[in-house]
């Protein structure tokens, strides 16, 4: 089993956590974060921390932010286990909600993982040059914002959709400054997944639906 893998596994077996991002969440999340090596990750909507946990195996700094007191409360207990269990000694924080005196980097962050939280534009205008924005599921609302955000600075940015096997809720990357070679694997990507959209709907079976995030 991989590590993304054994951290999903390890989040959905603790008591009350019902809600955790899925396995192939995980692992997409765990390669492009090997693919980009960011030093800092900023996550919107930490909820229980399987997705803080798969960004503290990649980065130095994770910045969580969560608004819920209820994940606070679980998000805290499962990361304090987590950390004692794998040993992680990656700097990670957690907070109520963005405002400057709570940030610990007065930096832009290298990627920015987006599992909740709400739509407000400030998240997209702290991703460094070259970063990548992961979004778990579509997260259509906040994808809206994020684009906009970045076309009124300027940014370039492309961005395609990741669906398992069984065509269930994916994620979505978007990949800023992106270089020529790059737009086109996107737009190959997402000719892909439409095509594989269609045969399954052919088949009866829906496309991009959720299903219980413990399962693999």
């Amino acid at each position: 089993m991989n590590r993304a893998a054994e951290i999903h596994t390890w989040f959905a077996a603790r008591p009350g956590n019902t809600q955790v991002a899925t396995r192939f969440a995980c692992e997409g999340l765990a390669r492009w974060l090997r693919r980009c090596r960011p030093l800092a990750i900023l996550e919107v909507g930490a909820g229980y921390g399987t997705l803080t946990a798969v960004a503290s195996d990649h980065a130095l700094y994770v910045t969580a932010l969560e608004d819920d007191p209820h994940c606070r409360r679980q998000w805290s207990e499962s990361m304090r286990d987590w950390r004692l269990s794998a040993g992680c000694s990656t700097m990670v924080w957690t907070h109520a909600e963005w405002t400057e005196c709570m940030l610990p980097l007065k930096r832009q962050y290298d990627a920015i993982v987006v599992d909740g939280g709400d739509g407000r534009p400030t998240y997209y205008a702290s991703v460094a040059h070259r970063g990548i924005i992961f979004f778990e599921g579509r997260r259509r609302s906040q994808r809206e914002v994020c684009a906009a955000t970045l076309r009124a600075s300027g940014r370039g940015y492309c961005e395609a959709e990741w669906k398992p096997p069984d065509r269930s809720k994916g994620y979505v990357v978007m990949q800023l400054d992106p270089k020529p070679i790059e737009r086109l694997w996107f737009a190959l990507v997402r000719a892909r997944e439409w095509w594989r959209d269609q045969c399954a709907r052919w088949r009866g079976r829906p496309a991009g639906k959720r299903r219980n995030p413990c399962l693999p």
